[in-house]
């Protein structure tokens, strides 16, 4: 078979199927093309070149192989590839830590503009890090910042430790294992980075079968969702600059925090890539909150 024939074979069974698409890519086209470049040991903007090709029937059995735990099983594909991308960077992904997805993706490739200019901070923390991969990605597009990045997760501060030396980045990149701020002993941070689970527990059991590989804790929080949200905005002013910053993925609780917490003067980051609900505040929109 060509490698185009591969490809549109497995797009349409990937089309054809109930398959759920959210960790990686948002289509069945774009899964197809990552799933047979990947094996090709190709990039997807290079697969053109290779589209006429015979694929050796090795690579064709495995790419079948995948393709039938990924329908089957429902597994998503980053976990059958063990990869994953952010920002433009490839991560190593296992079932340890969750699937990167987050859009600060966008917001860190953008240099955080309009809202921020990422050239004058220097300290950075990054908690609920998983793989690592925006505490990664910063280090790997502003080298200029010494970052702390933590997880509760042993098993995952593993994975992030060894996608941070595949970039050579283990030096520029401080890595703790702490329960938010527990073990987090600076208190001078310019930007803090916050990605927490803010899934409501009783709604995780209507998700799509694909969210069941990953870890639930990177998942779920009690509370409606809100749980590690309320902790961070009460305790992350004692780790910030003066002049700090406090970014937030909150998913789709937007209104239910602006409801919540009426008199703090949120600013919603406007994203163009996808996702949606990520706050911004100073240190002094928290200071007399709390």
């Amino acid at each position: 078979m060509l490698v185009k024939e591969v490809l549109f074979d497995v797009f349409y069974r990937l089309k054809k199927s109930s398959s759920y698409y959210g960790h990686g890519t948002n289509n069945a086209w774009d899964e197809a093309n990552w799933l047979v470049s990947a094996i090709v040991k190709r990039e997807n903007l290079n697969i053109k070149k290779i589209l006429n090709k015979k694929i050796q029937k090795n690579l064709l059995r495995k790419i079948r192989t995948i393709l039938d735990n990924r329908l089957t099983y429902k597994i998503p594909l980053s976990y059958l590839l063990y990869e994953s991308y952010f920002a433009g960077i490839k991560f190593y992904i296992n079932k340890n830590v969750i699937i990167p997805r987050s859009p600060f993706a966008e917001i860190i490739k953008n240099k955080l503009l309009p809202w921020i200019k990422i050239e004058n901070a220097k300290f950075i923390l990054d908690i609920f890090t998983g793989s690592g991969c925006i505490a990664i990605a910063l280090a790997y597009y502003y080298p200029h910042l010494k970052i702390f990045a933590s997880d509760i997760s042993f098993s995952a501060l593993k994975i992030a430790k060894k996608n941070a030396r595949h970039y050579s980045l283990e030096k520029k990149i401080n890595f703790i294992q702490s329960d938010i701020f527990k073990n987090i002993y600076q208190n001078n941070f310019d930007i803090i980075f916050a990605n927490p689970p803010y899934i409501d527990e009783k709604k995780l059991h209507k998700l799509p079968k694909e969210y069941s590989y990953e870890p639930i804790i990177s998942l779920k929080a009690k509370m409606g969702g809100l749980f590690y949200i309320k902790e961070i905005l009460m305790k992350s002013k004692k780790y910030l600059s003066e002049n700090g910053i406090l970014l937030v993925e909150v998913g789709d609780h937007q209104k239910k925090i602006m409801k919540m917490y009426p008199n703090i003067p949120f600013i919603w980051l406007t994203l163009y890539c996808g996702g949606q609900g990520i706050f911004m505040l100073y240190k002094n929109d928290l200071k007399n909150l709390f």
